[in-house]
């Protein structure tokens, strides 16, 4: 890690702040239209629709999130907390 930043750095964040401040945040929060397609213990699958106005180009992509470690992996040993074991 740089003490100080590179020009292309200063050019992203000048232009995260540029949109914060216009448009209130750099996340899109907007409400997607979506499906719920299964459901189980501590999961849900939903197939998001595009908006009306998108053009649909491209293979579909399943968004995934990651499995937890398993226990052998943990870094805290023998005193992992009860949330971390399987």
């Amino acid at each position: 890690m740089d003490l100080l930043p590179k020009p292309d750095q200063v050019v992203a964040a000048a232009g995260n702040v540029a949109h914060k401040v216009l448009y209130g945040g750099v996340a899109d929060l907007r409400k997607m239209p979506r499906t719920l397609i299964d459901e189980g213990l501590l999961r849900q699958l939903y197939h998001y629709r595009p908006a009306g106005t998108a053009e649909e180009t491209g293979d579909p992509v399943l968004l995934v999130t990651p499995w937890r470690r398993p226990p052998a992996a943990s870094t805290f040993g023998a005193a992992a907390p009860s949330w971390s074991t399987w």
